[in-house]
């Protein structure tokens, strides 16, 4: 009888450890299948990489032309590396050498994020693109790039939050709900996320309707969704108290008014939309330019007029590429930031005595 009492009372005691196996057992399968997600996180975005790098290799120069391009090259070596380092957690030494050490001097931060997303805003003005067109890598129904992705929309939208531009920030808001509901891929962002950010653009605007339609959205997803409360009674409170509710603008309406600003030459310009008057388009010539200099009676200029009072000349094949290439190195030693007059950051190069 005393052995089987011992034998029990062991058993009792083991019991605990079963216990304790059976934890360390759930927590090495959480863990096995939180690494597994790390794993699909990573080998998504090297997928990316490796695409974009091929992609890019293939003729660096036009690959660097393309401002949607550069944004995501960006993009990538910043924010989403980021999310990268934080996925795998302990996993990152080598990333953090690479990007604190062999490449400090010149590796992208986040305020060239902003810069490049404010690049292609103004693309997008200046051209009179959707948003839907840049994110699907199309200038005027033709691929140019590779399509942007949930997040790059969603960055770019915070950004230009950030900076006040709402209707635009808007605008890359839905795309990047649109790509959201489409794109299988983890996120360090969700559905949620975008859907409070798509109601607080349209609290901004004015817009009743469209504030609560996309409220209700979200929570349709989470009914006690906190943020969403404080939107829509922010939003109210708006309304009541104050002149906001006079203002019912709308993003047709915000474009308007950007056509109608002092831009719209400037914009047309850019696009060859403005056309010459015939008298002066009929007095446009191309031509050799011999006189004035010894050099050019041995190798005469192409000559073409543009526009007449003021003259506006361009010369052809001027420089080599050889000599192209050297000036184009010059140059990249003068680049500095500049705060224009309208608040934007943007890229000039200074003069050097």
């Amino acid at each position: 009888m005393r052995i089987r009492a011992d034998v029990f009372t062991a058993v009792a005691e083991f019991e605990y450890v079963i216990k304790a196996h059976k934890t360390i057992t759930d927590y090495l399968k959480t863990y096995i299948k939180r690494y597994e997600k790390r794993l699909v996180v990573i080998k998504s975005h090297l997928d990316v990489f490796t695409r974009e790098h091929e992609k890019a290799m293939e003729d660096i120069p036009k690959y660097l032309e393309n401002p949607v391009n550069i944004f995501t090259l960006i993009k990538r070596l910043t924010a989403d590396l980021n999310f990268i380092k934080y996925s795998v957690e302990d996993e990152t030494a080598y990333i953090e050498d690479i990007t604190n050490k062999q490449y400090a001097n010149k590796y992208p931060t986040m305020e060239d994020v902003a810069g490049a997303a404010e690049a292609l805003v103004r693309l997008q003005y200046v051209y009179n693109l959707e948003a839907k067109e840049l994110a699907e890598g199309k200038l005027y129904d033709i691929d140019y790039s590779t399509p942007m992705t949930a997040c790059d929309c969603y960055e770019i939208g915070r950004i230009l939050y950030r900076n006040n531009e709402i209707f635009d920030g808007l605008e890359w808001m839905i795309e990047a709900y649109r790509k959201y509901s489409i794109e299988e891929t983890h996120y360090e962002f969700s559905d949620i996320d975008i859907l409070e950010n798509i109601s607080f653009g349209y609290s901004k605007t004015g817009d009743m309707e469209s504030t609560l339609y996309w409220i209700q959205k979200v929570y349709d997803i989470d009914p006690h969704n906190s943020r969403a409360k404080q939107i829509e009674q922010q939003y109210q409170n708006n309304m009541k108290y104050s002149r906001y509710s006079i203002w019912q603008s709308n993003l047709e309406t915000e474009k308007k008014q950007l056509k109608e600003s002092n831009n719209i030459v400037y914009y047309s310009l850019c696009r060859g939309d403005v056309e010459l008057p015939i008298e002066i388009s009929s007095r446009l010539t191309c031509r050799y330019q011999t006189e004035n200099h010894p050099f050019t009676k041995l190798a005469p200029i192409k000559t073409e007029m543009l526009h007449l009072n003021p003259d506006i000349v361009l010369f052809h094949d001027m420089l080599s590429d050889g000599e192209i290439d050297t000036v184009v190195e010059i140059a990249k030693t003068k680049h500095v930031i500049n705060k224009l007059p309208s608040g934007f950051l943007q890229y000039l190069k200074t003069p050097k005595p």
